[in-house]
């Protein structure tokens, strides 16, 4: 994944090379984006099964810090916000939404989901986030 550096929600500068040494998730977004929206209460389960595991939990949105902020006002997203992103993910090539990312420690990518299985009846939710977590207890073990 190409390095990059972006701003967050609180106006910070993030740099992407500290993501190294640590597998991550990145979820690219918008709060318009009704898909989006529909899969943040799975993408907050996702992060909460994986509690105790050392990994990075990223939300990447081309839109402003004040719309991000004020959609977290009524929403809840458990991710850390990287927002004006809009020629980063221009530059990657993403224009459908949402996509989710899983990057080793490396940050090379290991995975790309172009949208989460909200349709899926519980168990097979369960089932998913297990595969997930394998995934993610795999890439925290390895070197």
């Amino acid at each position: 994944m190409p390095e990059f550096t972006l701003k967050s929600v609180g106006e910070q500068q993030f740099k992407s090379i500290s993501l190294y040494g640590k597998p991550s998730l990145l979820n690219l977004w918008f709060t318009n984006c009704s898909p989006c929206i529909d899969e943040i209460p799975l993408l907050n389960d996702i992060k909460s099964a994986l509690n105790g595991l050392d990994i990075n939990f990223f939300a990447i949105t081309f839109q402003s810090s004040e719309e991000v902020s004020k959609f977290l006002e009524n929403n809840e997203f458990n991710y850390k916000h990287l927002v004006d992103a809009k020629e980063y993910l221009k530059g990657i090539g993403i224009r459908g939404y949402p996509k989710t990312i899983i990057l080793d420690k490396q940050m090379n990518v290991r995975k790309i989901e172009k949208i989460f299985p909200i349709s899926f009846d519980s168990a097979d939710k369960i089932e998913w986030k297990k595969s997930i977590k394998m995934e993610f207890v795999k890439l925290s073990s390895v070197e």
